[in-house]
Parts: structure tokens; sequence; C-alpha cells
């Protein structure tokens, strides 16, 4: 919005790799908006603690902030390039407890359940954005109520986080695929990160396709970590491949 000037502007670093990019929008941010404070929150900058700050010239926001932050109702006037709603429903520690993360030996849960969810949901914008690591672990009516509302909002839908968590049993991660079917997703998201996980990829693969057909392209992460050999790796992603999925592959 021209002319339009925000009081903060806050930013979400979880990854050491994001670093560039970081320091590229923070650039960015500060061009676009010069007067405005700038906080970053995440796993990165709160593992940093007040190196980041001093580094970057920014704000860390503690976690009682960010509850409170998180209650907040995005102002998509400031971004007018921006073309879908940006969904968050639950918090909690992410399930997939990757090796490179430093949450990988804390354990996974949903800690939060957002009480505004649904009015982040903008009207004027086309698609919406769902980014909760956690939404396969909510309670079932949570679950229940976040499918319903996607559907009727007749929209298409990235469930940016994907489809397969751990810590959800099969049966219960079919029966909640199930859900959603009716939804436009766009693309829909699996994830396998380990050899012995291909099965159980391949099943639900075949689940999405049976309920969403061709309506919707497939895309899969696939973590590289050292916890199984390379050639293990590299034949993992080949065979997720043929299966004319397209494979996001993280290292």
């Amino acid at each position: 919005m021209a002319g339009a000037e925000p009081c903060a502007v806050v930013l979400t670093s979880v990854f050491s790799w994001e670093i560039p990019d970081l320091r590229r929008l923070l650039d960015e941010v500060r061009r676009l908006w010069p007067q405005a404070r700038t906080i970053l929150t995440g796993v990165l900058p709160r593992k940093l603690g007040d190196s980041v700050e001093s580094k970057f010239g920014v704000t860390v926001l503690d976690e009682a902030s960010e509850l409170l932050l998180d209650e907040e109702m995005p102002d998509y006037d400031l971004v007018p390039d921006l073309d879908a709603s940006i969904v968050i429903t639950s918090k909690g520690v992410c399930p997939r407890e990757c090796s490179h993360c430093e949450t990988a030996a804390k354990g996974k849960g949903v800690t939060r359940l957002l009480r505004k969810w649904r009015a982040q949901l903008n009207p004027k914008l086309p698609r919406v954005e769902v980014w909760d690591n956690t939404l396969m672990l909510t309670p079932r009516d949570h679950f229940v109520d976040v499918a319903r509302v996607l559907r009727e909002a007749g929209k298409p839908v990235d469930l940016v986080c994907g489809l397969t968590p751990n810590g959800v049993e099969e049966a219960e991660l079919n029966w909640r695929v199930e859900l959603l079917a009716g939804i436009r997703l766009m693309p829909t998201r699996l994830e396998c990160n380990m050899e012995q996980e291909l099965p159980r990829f391949l099943r639900l693969l075949a689940q999405t396709r049976r309920i969403f057909q061709d309506r919707t392209e497939y895309r899969a992460f696939a973590v590289i970590n050292g916890a199984e050999p390379p050639t293990k790796a590299r034949e993992r992603i080949r065979r997720m491949r043929a299966e004319g999925v397209a494979v996001d592959v993280v290292r």
C-alpha cells in the first residue's frame, strides 16, 4: 500500500542455510520501511541469542511474546503481491525430528491451538497456504473443523508442511487424508526421509491419487542427513521420482 509503513516487521528463520536469504530480506524490509522495527522469531534466532541481535541489528522475539503475536491478524495490504492467505492453526515442536534441526531431540507434539485461525483467511486472496508443522497431530475435532473450513472456502490449498509427519499412526493418517477430499490441494506434499519409510510413502501416494486423481501435482520432501548410506538415499529418491513425484531434497 503506497505510503503505508508498519510499526514492526517480523521475520522467521529456521535453519542456518537461510542466513544469506535472511540478510537479503532484511535489506529489502529496510528499503521498503526504513522506520519499522525489525524483529526475528523462530528456531535459529533464539538459538543464536544476543549475537544475532547485534550482528543483524534486530530484536529477537522471546517465546512469550510470540504467543501474543500469534493472535494478531496480518495486514495483506502491505504486501500487495502476495496471493495467498497464510494460515497457522496449531503450534508445537516439529514432529519430523530431522537431525539437522535443533528440535530433533525435543520430542514432538502440539503445544497450542490458535483460537483465531479462521480470521487468517482473507476473502480477497485466491489461495490458502497452511503452515502448521503439527496439523496432522492436532485433536480430531480441530482437524475436522480445519478440513471443513478449507473445503467451504473453495480455494486451492497448499499444506506447505505436507501430509506425512512422524507421530501419526497410518490408519489415523489415512482417516485424516480422506477428510481432505473435496479440497483443492495444490500441490499435494508428501514425505519420505528414510528407506524404510518407502512402503508407507507408496501406500499414501496411492491413497492421495485415488482421492485427488489428476487434479493436483505431487511433491515430496526427502531429507538426506547421513542417517543412511548415500547409495540408499539416492535409491530412495530415485524410486520416489520414478512414481512421478517431484522431490525437494533437503540436506
